[in-house]
């Protein structure tokens, strides 16, 4: 290959004060990528902003919300609960309630519910996000052209000065998404009141304020994260990094000669100085490092997406809230799992009194209750299978004697392709998941551990972290729970293992495709065992064959054809092993269809009425179960009274007081015991009205999931509190008349009472899927 001659730029004679610059080059080119990358992972994996808002309470005590805003979430700790529940009367029952967990960026950080926000945290945590993935990629490619050039590899050999501007250009790119990563930091300070409520006050990186509020003073701060320091070193280092191959590119050896590249030589002076070049060459475990780096990363991806399969990806956690035998208050907890393979639910014993409820724990696929989030986790399945087999084709080659390895083409194109083949791959699994945040939550706020549960939630968001707080009704067989509730929904650590695996598959696969591979394939300076299986990886290199360094006697050409061929055969054999491998049992958690319940109301009804002299009484049993009437829901009562004989009427004889009944209702004691009105006098006729239940309609159609139909109608079985028999007693107070004889005289009155109860009747239809 042609070398290309770029004329130089002449620059003025070296300062004095580049000097040690210039003697520590060469530590300076092959740490400091090593560094950034290892500060970019911290940074990851750091907060980018902490915010914290302490609210007073009810009880005299504060609680603060501590808000730690991470690149695809927002960690929140809420401490002084303890002391508000110990200072409140009647909140034991929020003991138990987590006070840890993650929520999603959705519509961006917003505690006081603004409407209209100028600021978008989830914007910019995005922002950030997508920015230090490229500074990663950018490090990356760093270290590829160190590793080509430390190891003198074909790219480095054919022009060692376009390896120097291009590293100069990719220094420069990483500078750059240093510096906006460092922007979106700042943004988010400057988001950060109008975040906690305060649209009023500017934001900056740092920032306290405080406001009389109902109860006492609110308070708010915050500050920029540990991330903002890393990146900040990260960018110093990056500036370092750019300058030194900035001036190398203009006017090579313009530095001068470089101590070695031991870390040790940016502190002290070693006796041997030499060129760049041989500076750079790699020594000890430094060169032992970097030629086992692609057979490492290959091993460990193996492994991470290999577990993965096994790992859960999402999960959904409801605690409750119920009281134990003693009568205290415990949490208990219900949890989803969803895997590529199953889901399992994991019952905390909390529902063992459900009669229709199935086992404690199990495995399911294909449950209702889930369905959204085990879709999105299984149209990644195949992506998974195909990434899994792809990368075990070079460990496989591996295992081939070296005369049949050597005929199926180039090595370093298939442990290169492989590697970054698999962590194209796993990059779009990642993505599907990320955007399954809609089914996530709908699955979280629909969930349901036994049938008949009725949710009504607070607010939240769509997205693959998340919490809420809410209200559960209509838990028949089940008054110990009580009726608050809180749900959780976050991504699993299998999600985490294949970030890990897409990362090394990168870092595998650029590495590869250096002059490490033919060092590692020469099994140069290798340890003891690891260098054999690091050189099978590898295979053998021919120089002879150029950059690929394929065996003369074989055609690349069989290399793409069987990376083809291996697509199809994973694509196939995953088909294969989801059949053999995914549940479709119902062995926990209800398996549910959908019906239609129409409701339709009945009624019965009884009275009596009679005409009493003083002291006289008229009876009533009201024998409820003997009626017609279903699923009673209330019952009602009238009575009253009048002096006109036979009737109701408005004329009392001349002179004469009101007269009155005494009226005694005698209801069970969980509905209140006896009901007695002492008198009730004759003047506006039925003047008593009294409803014991709720006597609003039911008729309608409802749509609900069950296992069956007798399920699903049973969801609406009302309680046998009403199914009871009541007695009724009217006594008549008759009063007279103060002047009255003969036909003035009036010892006797008319009372009347009347008893109605309304329930309510159904069928069930199945609802189509079509």
């Amino acid at each position: 290959m042609s070398v290309i001659n770029l004329p130089e730029v002449r620059l003025p004679a070296r300062p004095k004060i580049l000097d040690g610059l210039g003697e520590r080059q060469a530590t300076f080119r092959i740490w400091l990528p090593v560094f950034i990358l290892i500060s970019l992972l911290v940074a990851s994996i750091t907060p980018l902003l902490t915010l914290e808002k302490t609210q007073p309470t009810e009880a005299e005590t504060e609680v603060t919300y501590t808000y730690s805003v991470f690149p695809e979430r927002i960690d929140v700790e809420l401490t002084g609960m303890d002391d508000f529940i110990a200072a409140s009367e009647g909140e034991e029952e929020l003991a138990g309630f987590p006070t840890t967990w993650s929520e999603g960026h959705d519509h961006g950080l917003n505690t006081g519910e603004i409407k209209e926000m100028q600021h978008d945290t989830s914007l910019l945590a995005k922002e950030h996000a997508s920015n230090l993935w490229w500074s990663g990629l950018f490090t990356i490619i760093l270290l590829f052209l160190v590793m080509e050039r430390g190891s003198t590899g074909s790219f480095f050999s054919w022009n060692p000065r376009v390896t120097e501007i291009i590293s100069a250009i990719i220094s420069l790119s990483l500078l750059f998404s240093l510096l906006f990563c460092i922007g979106s930091i700042a943004s988010l300070g400057d988001a950060a009141p109008e975040a906690l409520g305060y649209t009023s006050l500017e934001g900056n990186l740092f920032g306290h304020s405080s406001a009389e509020v109902d109860g006492g003073e609110e308070s708010i701060s915050w500050a920029p994260g540990f991330s903002l320091w890393i990146e900040l070193l990260a960018l110093v280092m990056a500036l370092l990094l750019f300058v030194v191959h900035l001036l190398e590119s203009m006017t090579p050896g313009w530095l001068g000669e470089s101590r070695p590249s031991s870390l040790l030589s940016l502190f002290k002076k070693g006796e041997d100085c030499s060129s760049l070049e041989k500076a750079e060459k790699f020594v000890g475990s430094m060169k032992v490092g970097f030629n086992i780096l692609p057979s490492l990363t290959l091993v460990l991806a193996i492994a991470l997406i290999g577990t993965a399969l096994l790992m859960p990806m999402a999960n959904i956690t409801q605690t409750w809230q119920m009281q134990n035998e003693a009568g205290d208050w415990e949490a208990i907890e219900v949890n989803w799992e969803a895997s590529i393979f199953s889901t399992t639910f994991t019952n905390n014993s909390g529902f063992s009194d459900q009669s229709d409820f199935s086992p404690t724990t199990g495995v399911l696929r294909e449950n209702a209750t889930v369905s959204g989030m085990e879709s999105v986790i299984d149209e990644i399945r195949m992506n998974h299978l195909t990434a899994l087999f792809i990368i075990l084709v070079p460990l496989t080659l591996a295992l081939l004697p070296l005369q049949y390895r050597n005929r199926v083409g180039s090595p370093r194109l298939w442990l290169g392709a492989c590697l970054l083949t698999s962590a194209w791959i796993l990059s779009g699994m990642l993505t599907t998941i990320s955007e399954g945040g809609t089914s996530f939550h709908a699955d979280a706020l629909s969930a349901t551990p036994v049938e008949g549960i009725s949710y009504f939630w607070g607010s939240s968001s769509p997205g693959t972290y998340g919490h809420v707080m809410g209200m559960a009704t209509s838990v028949e067989g089940a008054d110990w729970i009580y009726d608050l509730m809180v749900v959780d929904w976050n991504l699993g650590v299998g999600v985490l293992l294949l970030k890990m695996a897409t990362f090394l598959c990168l870092l595998g696969g650029f590495a590869s495709l250096s002059g490490v591979h033919e060092s590692a394939s020469r099994n140069e300076d290798a340890i003891p065992g690891i260098g054999v299986f690091t050189k099978a990886i590898h295979g053998e290199h021919f120089p002879e064959a150029g950059w690929l360094g394929g065996s003369p006697e074989a055609s690349n050409k069989v290399t793409f054809a069987g990376i083809t061929v291996l697509l199809l055969l994973a694509m196939t054999l995953g088909g294969v092993l989801e059949f053999s491998l995914v549940s479709k049992g119902d062995s926990a958690g209800p398996t549910l269809r959908t019906f239609d319940v129409d409701i339709d109301d009945t009624s019965d009804d009884t009275g009596s009425d009679g005409q009493l002299n003083q002291g006289g009484v008229l009876e009533l049993t009201v024998d409820i179960p003997a009626s017609y009437v279903e699923n009673v829901t209330s019952a009602s009562f009238q009575a009253g009274c009048s002096d006109n004989v036979g009737d109701f009427g408005s004329n009392n004889p001349v002179g004469e007081e009101d007269d009155a009944i005494r009226i005694e209702i005698y209801l069970p004691e969980e509905h209140g015991g006896l009901l007695l009105v002492e008198e009730e006098d004759c003047v506006d006729n039925w003047s008593f009205f009294h409803t014991v239940g709720d006597d609003s309609p039911n008729s309608g159609t409802y749509r609900v999931q069950a296992r069956n139909a007798d399920s699903a109608g049973s969801l609406f079985n009302a309680d046998d509190e009403l199914m009871i028999t009541i007695d009724v007693k009217i006594t008549a107070i008759c009063k007279g008349s103060a002047f009255g004889t003969g036909a003035n005289e009036d010892d006797e009155l008319y009372a009347a009472v009347y008893v109605y109860w309304q329930g309510y009747y159904g069928y069930v239809t199945e609802v189509s899927e079509e």
